[in-house]
């Protein structure tokens, strides 16, 4: 292998070590993993606006069961002293089984409040319990594609690994200030081809043919040496073919 030989598989491995890199940081999983959190945050956005109007009937209800409450307490003890023998007036104890009375009609009221309020209460529960269902699938789901996130990394990562160990005696043979061209000329292309082969005629980056007096003067110089694509400026190498 000659030492521009060595420089082209150092290219091939250096694009190998960029689709390595892209597919790093595009995997599927980054993709879905994003879907699922907009999904979970809208969820959450929901879930909130409907917790908030199930906290406030829920409240007005307890604050109904509590008065209601209060309500039978104060009936029970009117009706302990209605027969305990301790009022003797018939106009005391009228208006006591009045109050009773009346007391009874509030109670039978705010019971009946207390049913609209559950019946309202019921339906924003089963829809909390509902978005708690979906949430769990999609933090399930998320698990798994956190899972299989990790596992893709791990093998972007073995294979890098072993391309930059494959690289690197490549690199070690090429001339340091040959590599250092390169290396240059790759940094300011951001990883496109910069080093390509004269082959049948043609540029192998840019696909285009070569002048005769180019291929001539490519051939003359042998496959050691360097030239210029006249199309794309890439550095180009004789393939020792002109077929």
């Amino acid at each position: 292998m000659s030492r521009l030989d060595a420089l082209l598989a150092v290219q091939d491995l250096d694009t190998r070590l960029d689709q390595i890199e892209y597919r790093t940081h595009h995997l599927p999983e980054d993709v879905q993993i994003a879907e699922v959190d907009i999904q979970l945050a809208t969820i959450a956005s929901q879930r909130s606006a409907v917790a908030a109007q199930h906290h406030d009937l829920v409240r007005s209800q307890k604050g109904l069961e509590d008065e209601i409450a209060g309500l039978s307490s104060r009936v029970a003890l009117d009706n302990a002293r209605l027969y305990d023998g301790t009022i003797t007036s018939p106009k005391e104890a009228s208006a006591l089984q009045d109050e009773i009375a009346s007391l009874g009609r509030r109670q039978s009221s705010l019971e009946d409040e207390v049913l609209v309020l559950m019946e309202q209460v019921e339906p924003l529960s089963i829809e909390l319990a509902q978005f708690d269902s979906a949430s769990a699938g999609l933090d399930e789901q998320r698990g798994r594609l956190e899972a299989a996130r990790t596992v893709a990394l791990a093998e972007l990562e073995a294979e890098r690994t072993a391309v930059e160990a494959e690289r690197a005696p490549l690199a070690a043979s090429v001339d340091e200030a040959l590599l250092a061209r390169y290396d240059k000329a790759r940094s300011r292309a951001r990883g496109s081809v910069v080093i390509g082969r004269i082959e049948a005629g043609r540029c192998t980056a840019c696909s285009l043919g070569v002048s005769a007096v180019f291929l001539d003067r490519a051939k003359a110089a042998g496959p050691d040496e360097i030239h210029q694509c006249e199309e794309c400026g890439v550095m180009l190498v004789w393939a020792g073919t002109t077929a």
